[in-house]
């Protein structure tokens, strides 16, 4: 028994063939000298089951040779088979032959054919669909690893390749790509314009509720960076600061005094109105605070210096000569201050009789400053 492969298998032309009508060539007369005498049962199917069965004609592949003339070839008979002494099938190079010669007849008549199905494709639409999908389906699902491993090898090894052309084609393009651009740019500058314009009033609540909630939401962190970023730069500010009055000193002076001198006149006569209208009010004021600092003072001075009468004095007796000596330095004391009364008289006069009056003073330091900036 000689086991198929699923070949498409005789039509029957040594069929039930006895030894004389083989050594008579009846059957296969065509050449009688290569029919042998032994006899194959051929099963259909590779492990000696069902036989094989070819699809129906409509079922054919369409690119098929046969696809013109399915009925004879597509059979169901298991078969004895002649062979020739190298064990190569008669039926085998039939076939051949016979394969050739359909071919040359399905090309002659390639049109028909494409007409037939075509019409066939038409009234069998979702048939056909139906079929390629499935046949796809499972030619995927048969080859998924073995196309991905195919495209992986595929591409690390013309990876090198792919990206030397892609850098050659990027470079070579690149100033009519950059023309492009710009040509583009311009001519749509007044659409994207209108498009940005359109696009911020439409969403102009939406941005302001998302920066909103933002703001509120990073508020304590916000907060936090502005504190850490302060004390991290106060020395840097600080510098600044110095470098920056230190720079600007003589500006600011030159500033102050054009400004003081362009016053003066509305000052002073603003000083005058005042005191002229508030004179009274500011001496009676000038009076009370004088005589409450000096109330104070002298009830700090009391309270510093009071005397303290001890109603238990101690009992020990002083010395002659001590008692000399204490006299002596208090009347060295008294001596003293009336020297230094009578040295600096008229100044402590004018300290004791400024203190109630408030006017001369300020009309003073004004003096002292006019004459400064002049």
């Amino acid at each position: 028994t000689v086991e198929c492969s699923g070949d498409v298998l005789n039509e029957g032309l040594c069929d039930d063939a006895t030894e004389q009508e083989l050594a008579s060539g009846s059957v296969n007369d065509h050449n009688p000298e290569l029919c042998d005498v032994t006899e194959y049962v051929v099963a259909s199917t590779a492990d000696d089951s069902d036989p094989f069965v070819l699809s129906d004609p409509p079922e054919c592949n369409d690119w098929s040779v046969w696809d013109h003339n399915p009925p004879e070839l597509c059979d169901v008979t298991q078969f004895e088979v002649a062979t020739t002494p190298d064990n190569l099938p008669v039926r085998e190079r039939q076939l051949k032959k016979k394969k050739e010669r359909s071919k040359e007849k399905y090309y002659e008549n390639y049109k028909e054919s494409l007409a037939k199905s075509r019409k066939y494709r038409a009234a069998n639409k979702q048939k056909v669909s139906d079929y390629s999908k499935r046949y796809l389906k499972k030619y995927r699902a048969a080859n998924k690893q073995k196309k991905s491993e195919d495209s992986k090898k595929y591409h690390a090894s013309h990876r090198e390749e792919r990206l030397e052309a892609f850098k050659d084609n990027y470079i070579a393009n690149r100033e009519e790509r950059l023309e492009a651009f710009k040509d583009n740019y311009i001519a749509n500058r007044e659409e994207r314009l209108e498009a940005f314009k359109d696009n911020y009033i439409a969403n102009r609540e939406e941005r302001l509720e998302a920066f909103k909630d933002n703001y509120i939401a990073n508020h304590e962190e916000r907060l936090e960076a502005f504190k850490d970023n302060y004390i991290a730069n106060r020395e840097e500010r600080l510098e600044a600061f110095k470098d920056n009055y230190i720079a600007n000193r003589e500006e600011r002076l030159e500033g102050f005094k054009d400004n003081y001198a362009a016053n003066l006149e509305e000052r002073k006569k603003t000083m005058n109105e005042y005191y002229a209208s508030h004179s009274q009010q500011i001496r009676d004021n000038a009076r009370e605070h004088y005589a409450a600092v000096a109330n104070t003072k002298n009830s700090k001075l009391r309270q510093k210096y009071k005397i303290k009468h001890n109603l238990n004095p101690p009992t020990r007796s002083v010395s002659a000569k001590k008692r000399s000596k204490i006299i002596a330095r208090i009347l060295q004391k008294r001596r003293m201050n009336r020297e230094y009364y009578k040295k600096n008289f008229l100044k402590l006069r004018q300290n004791r009789r400024a203190r109630y009056n408030l006017a001369e003073p300020k009309i003073d330091l004004k003096n002292r400053y006019i004459a400064i900036i002049r």
